[in-house]
């Protein structure tokens, strides 16, 4: 094996580490792995970020932004009548 394969590998077993702990979000896990990867200079900047021009990538992201957007705004701003139950929460005093 050549010492950029056990570098990925490396990497790969951190990020399934990481998964697997369950602390930091999926997405910051992403993240770190593409950062390492690109510091390692295992992969080109352009290389990395190469993917984010795929239509499907573009397609999935506007479809969780617009379902972020009508669970927030549509409901508390345009529909005031909709409105989720708010937790009750004791008042303490200080």
């Amino acid at each position: 094996m050549t010492d950029q394969m056990l570098l990925v590998f490396g990497i790969l077993a951190g990020a399934v580490g990481l998964f697997a702990w369950g602390r930091p979000r999926a997405d910051v896990v992403a993240i770190l792995v593409v950062l390492a990867l690109i510091l390692s200079r295992v992969l080109r900047p352009e290389e990395a970020l190469a993917g984010f021009g795929n239509p499907v990538v573009i397609l999935i992201a506007a479809r969780i932004r617009s379902v972020g957007i009508a669970s927030c705004f549509l409901t508390t701003c345009s529909f005031p009548w909709i409105r989720r139950p708010r937790a009750i929460v004791p008042q303490c005093e200080i």
